[in-house]
């Protein structure tokens, strides 16, 4: 290479490393040139106060994202601590009027009001024509800021309305408000606003705790002793009356400590441990609009087109003290801040990151290991295919139910259940065997129908019945369920076998219930008709028989119609046995009442009630405590209750409750009227009320009346209700029913109080041989041919017999009689009175007047009419004429 070559290469090196040292010097000469601007904050009061300290962190914030360079300098005037003067002010001028004449500001940013003064003093001395931006200015007005141009700024306007509103919302039953306050300037501007906001808005008792009157520790104690339904609000405490000065920071946890109600304030410089809150002057968000609007103007934005900035309150609460006083934070403004929570968790603040973090490791393992896992997953799915398949197989083998797997009509596999179904030694004989030999003949249409069926190419269970066969032709009734599934060669039909033998008997056990309940319901019918008809039949019958018997003992027996006389009473004898039959299956039988313990009585019919309630209704028992005895016939009782579950059940739709209750009453004289029926004494209360379906007024009027019933026909007769008032009377009790549509129905039965601990057996009755008399009876009967007979067959027996046709002759006939009159025999019931009351109104007149009751009715209609009680002798019409002397020598003799 030449010389020349050389020399050129080395010029041309050193030129490019000479430029390459150059950029650096020329980027850093160029960033020299741009101006750095002076930012002056000035603050009304002390560093470390923490309002100042909070404004200027908040302009910082902002500031910090300037583009260009900034000189940030501070200055405080101290008014806290020092009584603002114009001497004062003065002082401070000519300081810095010596500290900017040399260093002068391009930007005044001027915290609360005390600064705000200062600079309209002293503005054309030292800071002239610097834009201003202010901030915390209290009362602030437009005028303001005429009074300095080129300014603009925050005004601080504090919404002690919105606080005050809060506290209302979060302690509605507050009363009054202790406002913690002092003499300083700012506080008396700020306990002005909160008395406003008092007077303005709500009607609350103010109670005013002032620095100028109180020490410390005097404010202290008041703080313990503020009454109920009290709220404090802390404007500041700077200055008590003896001269002391306190920071919010120092005494605020002792005011919280002390305080017996939550505190609140306006200031988030007060909202230090134990303040709730409220909507406060929020020093850093004042800072920051400030910021703000410092930074456009920085950027060369004229202060006057910058407007005022008036809202700059927050609601802010801590934590802690929304705890302490069970305040709900879903109660506070959807904007509020809450300060003091637990800080979140390093998962919380990157969860984004550690997921990466997490993926990534997840996927650098799956990379690395991933052919690793691959074989592991081939070997671990095939052993679980393994085990399904040996689990499936035991389950289907142990499967109680028979089961088939079909395909093209043939059996692909059987469990064992369907092999003893169908009676092969074992599953293998049935391989391959044909589905359709396992049904008749007659039914191969029907099977391929359903194996062919829409529902079942669409996987859907199809649900039907068919004869199946054993393997030896012999048919058993059979339920089956055909599905389709997909298997890896192809599909196939999934047939489930249930033997439904024995659920077609119980079908027909059902059936055969069912027959005989209609065939219950006929004889009911039967039993119904039979005691219509007793009464009448057993008169004509007593007639036939009385002069039957007559003409036997009139005639000998070699008479010509002696053996036709014979033949007549034997089929009258027949009829009336007939009759008795009749009756004892309807259960109309004369009433036979024991001494009895409701509570033991319910408690052997409550399984039986049950069942004749149903699944659907809870049927439970209240007993009462120490229940007082009852005479009646516990028959009576049964019948009773089952008429009244069973009305209580069709009243219920669906699933309902019956409840039977059994309690001792006792009512004073005259106390208590039923029913228009004045009654007292003491009485055993049974019960039973249901939620069903209630009754109106019209319907409870005609409760009792018999054939009166509410339901369709065929099920009821309407003889339910009234055959329980006909029992509740007849046993001199009384019945009240309280009912309401859609709000159920009550039942309560009083039955009276029985005195007697038991009952006495009753004696054998011994028939003695018929015997004749001479004393006088009074004979009454409504029916002429039965009195006639009656009265015959007394006279031929030697007895006076005085007869009636109507309870109204007897009394007529009893009162001109002058001899005595031993024994009236009556029929139970008559038109005018019945037989039991006709005998007490003789008794006043024959106070040894014997009785025997007679009649015809079956009991259920005697029961109307009053219970035969112990002691009344009574004989059932038809009677013969040898038992009716044997039963009246008996009562005269005994």
């Amino acid at each position: 290479m030449s010389l020349y070559l050389k020399a050129k290469t080395l010029v041309c090196l050193l030129t490019c490393y000479v430029a390459i040292a150059w950029l650096p010097v020329q980027a850093a000469n160029g960033n020299d040139g741009v101006r750095t601007q002076h930012v002056l904050i000035l603050s009304s009061y002390h560093r470390g106060y923490s309002w100042t300290d909070d404004i200027i962190r908040g302009v910082r914030k902002i500031l910090d994202d300037y583009d260009k360079p900034i000189a940030l300098s501070y200055e405080y005037l101290d008014t806290k601590r020092y009584e603002e003067s114009s001497l004062y002010y003065e002082h401070i001028a000519d300081l810095f009027e010596y500290k900017y004449d040399q260093k002068p500001v391009d930007l005044l940013i001027l915290s609360d009001n005390s600064a705000f003064d200062f600079v309209l003093m002293h503005r054309n001395r030292i800071f002239t024509n610097v834009p201003v931006v202010f901030c915390g200015i209290n009362n602030y007005t437009p005028a303001m800021r005429k009074q300095i141009p080129q300014s603009t700024g925050v005004a601080e306007f504090k919404e002690m309305d919105a606080t005050l509103d809060l506290i209302m919302h979060l302690h509605p039953q507050t009363q009054k408000i202790a406002l913690i306050c002092d003499d300083t300037v700012t506080c008396r501007i700020d306990a002005g606003l909160i008395r406003q906001a008092v007077i303005k808005n709500y009607q609350l008792e103010l109670i005013e705790m002032s620095g100028d009157a109180l020490s410390f520790s005097e404010l202290l104690v008041h703080l313990k002793q503020l009454p109920p339904k009290t709220v404090v609000f802390f404007a500041s405490f700077w200055r008590d009356r003896v001269g002391n000065s306190y920071a919010a920071e120092k005494i605020l946890p002792c005011v919280t400590d002390s305080s017996t109600a939550p505190v609140y304030t306006h200031a988030d410089t007060f909202l230090i441990d134990g303040v709730v809150g409220g909507v406060l002057v929020h020093g850093r968000n004042q800072g920051h609009l400030a910021g703000k609007m410092a930074l456009r103007i920085l950027r060369g934005a004229s202060p006057e087109s910058i407007p005022v900035a008036s809202q700059s309150t927050i609601p802010v609460f801590d934590h802690n003290a929304l705890n302490r006083w069970q305040i709900d934070p879903a109660l506070l403004p959807a904007n509020a801040v809450i300060i003091n929570q637990s800080p979140p968790s390093l998962y919380e603040k990157h969860t984004g990151l550690v997921w990466i973090v997490i993926a990534a490791f997840a996927g650098l393992l799956a990379l690395v290991a991933g052919l690793a896992i691959n074989i592991a997953f081939r070997q671990r799915a095939e052993h679980a295919l393994r085990q399904s398949e040996s689990r499936f197989r035991s389950l289907i083998e142990l499967s109680p139910v028979p089961i088939v797997l079909e395909r093209k009509a043939q059996c692909l596999y059987v469990n064992l259940a369907f092999t003893r179904l169908v009676g092969s030694p074992t599953p293998d004989m049935l391989i391959g065997h044909p589905l359709l030999n396992f049904f008749p003949s007659e039914e191969h249409e029907k099977i391929t129908a359903y194996l062919n069926h829409p529902k079942t190419n669409r996987s859907e269970s199809v649900q039907f019945e068919l004869d199946y066969l054993h393997l030896d032709g012999s048919r058993f009734p059979s339920e089956i369920h055909l599905s389709v599934i997909d298997l890896p060669d192809g599909h196939c039909s999934l047939v489930f076998v249930n033997d439904i033998t024995q659920r077609r008997k119980a079908e027909k056990e059902r059936e055969k219930l069912q027959a005989q309940l209609l065939q219950a319901h006929k004889m009911e019918s039967v039993g119904r008709l039979a005691g219509g008809v007793a009464h009448d039949f057993n008169n004509m019958i007593g007639v036939i028989l009385g002069y039957t018997e007559l003409a036997l003992q009139t005639i000998t027996s070699v008479h010509p119609l002696y053996t036709h006389f014979q033949q007549i009473h034997k089929a009258a004898g027949h009829s009336a046995e007939l009759t008795r039959q009749l009756l004892a299956f309807a259960r109309k039988q004369t009433a036979s009442p024991e001494i009895l313990d409701l509570n033991e009585t319910m408690a052997e019919m409550l399984e039986m009630l049950k069942r004749l309630m149903g699944e659907d209704i809870n049927l439970s028992r209240q007993p009462g405590k120490n229940l007082w005895p009852v005479k009646i016939d516990p028959s009576q009782v049964h019948q009773i209750s089952a008429n009244l579950c069973a009305n209580a059940r069709d009243a219920i739709e669906g699933i309902g409750k019956v409840v039977i209750e059994t309690t001792n009453i006792f009512w004073d004289e005259d106390a208590y009227t039923l029913n228009s029926e004045p009654f007292s004494g003491e009485y055993v209360l049974l019960t039973v009320r249901d939620n069903g379906c209630g009754m109106d007024k019209k319907t409870l009027s005609k409760l009792f009346d018999p054939f009166f019933t509410k339901k369709k026909t065929g099920q009821g007769t309407g003889l339910g209700l009234a055959t329980v008032y006909g029992i509740v009377k007849q046993n001199n009790g009384y019945i009240h029913v309280y009912s309401e549509p859609g709000q159920g129905t009550t039942f309560k039965i009083y039955f009276p109080r029985s005195a007697a601990e038991g009952i006495p057996k009753p004696k054998q009755t011994t028939m003695k041989h018929a015997m004749s008399g001479h004393e006088t009876i009074l004979l009454v009967e409504d029916e002429p041919m039965i009195l006639d007979i009656t009265m015959t067959m007394l006279k031929h027996q030697g007895y006076n017999v005085l007869s009636a046709k109507s309870p109204s002759e007897a009394i007529r006939i009893a009162l001109e009689y002058t001899d005595e009159i031993h024994l009236l025999v009556t029929d139970v019931i008559m038109p005018e009175m019945n037989g039991q009351e006709l005998a007490e109104n003789l008794l006043s007149y024959y106070p040894n007047l014997k009785q025997l009751l007679m009649s015809g009715y079956t009991a259920d209609i005697i029961a109307h009419h009053g219970i035969l009680d112990d002691g009344i002798n009574f004989i059932q019409k038809p009677f013969s004429a040898e038992y009716l002397s044997t039963t009246v020598r008996n009562i005269l003799d005994s």
